[in-house]
């Protein structure tokens, strides 16, 4: 359901990244009547656009085991932006329209590279590519860098650790976590490189009984 759930998302945040594109070169290029025609045609398209862009975005958020400040910063960015989009095209401001325009091809870089910089090194960690983590490499590290609080076996829970022998969570959303901390836990992010990482969470879920 995650899946089809962020596919849809990806697809109405695309139709209405078009819509508005459509709009806007309208505006700039002062073809009113044209404008205002399409805006009467695609009034509830955009309302619909701009439900299923929130909605969908609130439950990948909801089923998130932790919100990155980058998911954050691109919900406030939306429920800011879509508003302000409509109020441009209304009152025919060029200047706000562009503005938003810049604004929703940040939070679209924001959303597929899952960093404010357009890191790629963040972006790997949460896609497929930490499938290719390697355990034997992962324990090693583990070893030099968690054992302090989760123990050897995953068990040990110093400082409230987690205990790993008992989680569900995805490789990727392991990998998310080491990457970003999660609680007391702090982030590897600057530390680690994306494989290291993916690596770590290969040899976590080796601990699981």
């Amino acid at each position: 359901m995650y899946k089809g759930i962020s596919h849809t998302h990806l697809a109405v945040v695309l139709l209405f990244l078009v819509l508005y594109t459509v709009k806007l070169f309208l505006l700039i290029t002062n073809k009113t009547a044209a404008l205002e025609a399409l805006r009467a045609k695609t009034k509830v398209a955009d309302m619909i656009l701009g439900t299923l862009i929130v909605g969908t975005g609130s439950y990948l958020a909801f089923v998130h085991p932790q919100l990155p400040m980058a998911y954050i910063v691109k919900i406030i960015g939306v429920i800011l932006s879509i508003p302000l989009g409509i109020i441009a095209m209304k009152k025919s401001n060029k200047a706000l329209a562009l503005v938003v325009f810049v604004l929703f091809l940040y939070l679209y870089g924001v959303a597929e590279t899952k960093s404010l910089t357009f890191s790629k090194e963040n972006k790997l960690i949460t896609t497929l590519d930490v499938e290719r983590g390697d355990a034997v490499q992962g324990k090693t590290l583990y070893e030099n860098l968690c054992v302090s609080c989760h123990g050897i076996d995953g068990k040990l829970g110093a400082g409230g650790a987690y205990d790993l022998s008992a989680s569900v969570l995805k490789r990727a959303d392991i990998a998310h976590v080491i990457a970003n901390g999660r609680g007391s836990m702090v982030g590897f992010s600057n530390q680690l490189k994306a494989s290291d990482i993916a690596s770590i969470a290969a040899y976590v879920e080796t601990l699981r009984k």
